[in-house]
């Protein structure tokens, strides 16, 4: 396999993190199909590529429902903003059908108090409202490198998979991380501009941020995972926020890829402790 990158020691772990996880559970190694970008040099807004769909619209109401006033477009970049009073997450929706397998690769700017979120295959929960989704988030929070870049289930199972983490999630739901193929997350900074990606077939889940790795999850959960769903973005309860997204192109990948419901959880994986700990017994 000829890979079109330098590596980096710390992306060089990553890369052969990748590559133990796909080879331990013949899953594809998506890493060779990464582009080199450099979003911080390049202030371009592009076209779609071939295949692809751009996901923002210069009127934000015909590309995208929900909660429509904290979002505005200006010169091709979707801004969301927050001004600290927010008493929950809320979410635009866009209106591009259901995604189930499928690539997206988007720039990034996100202030240095900000914390956003790319949603997919995911809902929109009505009965709390228009604005409020459940279903798996790439985070986007650069002041907390170990959360910037992972899998996170809002409103569901929460933390999937830190980032610089490779788990699998077994079928009663309990996450389980390789360490062989873990290493520390690295940090991107904020306020600056980054390309984040995102690559799901089947049950496997693989996050980017500037083509390092920050998540790869193996969701063996037949009761909490979701194979086909929406795709929304978030502004986060919290201090005053400010994200940007530009370069928003969704490429949907066919034919889709069955789950890999035959993998096995190695003697040498760690337990994952849930997001607040274990629940007490009644």
């Amino acid at each position: 396999m000829k890979i079109d990158v330098l590596l980096t020691p710390s992306l060089a772990i990553l890369f052969a993190a990748e590559v133990l996880f796909a080879a331990a559970f013949n899953l594809p190694c998506a890493y060779s199909q990464v582009p080199q970008v450099d979003p911080t040099t390049d202030t371009a807004i592009g076209e779609a590529p071939v295949g692809s769909e751009s996901l923002i619209t210069n009127d934000l109401a015909a590309g995208w429902t929900g909660s429509l006033a904290d979002w505005r477009v200006e010169d091709g970049v979707l801004i969301g903003t927050a001004d600290g009073s927010l008493k929950q997450n809320r979410f635009i929706v866009s209106k591009t059908p259901p995604v189930q397998d499928f690539e997206l690769n988007v720039d990034v700017w996100v202030s240095e108090s900000g914390n956003s979120g790319l949603q997919y295959r995911s809902e929109v929960l009505d009965e709390i409202g228009p604005d409020v989704m459940t279903g798996y988030q790439c985070d986007v929070v650069a002041k907390v490198p170990k959360y910037n870049g992972m899998l996170y289930e809002e409103r569901g199972r929460r933390i999937l998979c830190h980032t610089g983490e490779s788990v699998i999630t077994d079928a009663s739901g309990q996450g389980w991380v390789l360490p062989d193929a873990t290493s520390p997350p690295p940090v991107f900074p904020a306020e600056q501009w980054h390309r984040y990606r995102v690559v799901v077939r089947g049950n496997h889940h693989q996050h980017w941020i500037d083509d390092t790795l920050t998540a790869d999850h193996l969701d063996l959960d037949p009761n909490g995972r979701r194979l086909s769903g929406k795709i929304g973005v978030q502004v986060h309860v919290g201090p005053a926020m400010e994200v940007r997204y530009r370069n928003f192109f969704l490429t949907r990948l066919s034919p889709t890829t069955t789950p890999d419901d035959e993998a096995e959880v190695p003697d040498s994986a760690i337990k994952i402790v849930p997001q607040g700990g274990w629940k007490k017994k009644k």
